[in-house]
């Protein structure tokens, strides 16, 4: 998979996706990079980033709910909430 991160340019993702066990739908996907290779000197680059950038503190919310079974994720769907961020992914 292809990202076009703001801060690092453009990404070479391998990705994969791993079923919940037990859970029908939610799957957990993992995107890595060759070791050694530009991608994965930018996703350090950007692991830095996040680290320096300071975190307000979150409102006080609800308490967290467990997983759900009937909620799932579809690569379609990550590529689109990705995008909806200002991330630009191809394929």
């Amino acid at each position: 998979m292809r990202v076009n991160h703001p801060l690092v340019g453009e990404l070479n993702l391998d990705w994969d996706a791993y079923p919940m066990p037990g859970a029908p739908g939610p799957v957990l996907i993992v995107c890595t990079a060759a070791e050694g290779s530009p991608d994965a000197e930018r996703l350090q680059l950007l692991a830095g980033l996040k680290a320096a950038v300071p975190r307000p503190d979150p409102e006080p919310g609800p308490e967290p709910v467990a997983a759900r079974a009937d909620l799932s994720v579809d690569l379609d769907g990550l590529v689109a909430w990705a995008q909806d961020a200002g991330v630009g992914v191809r394929t």
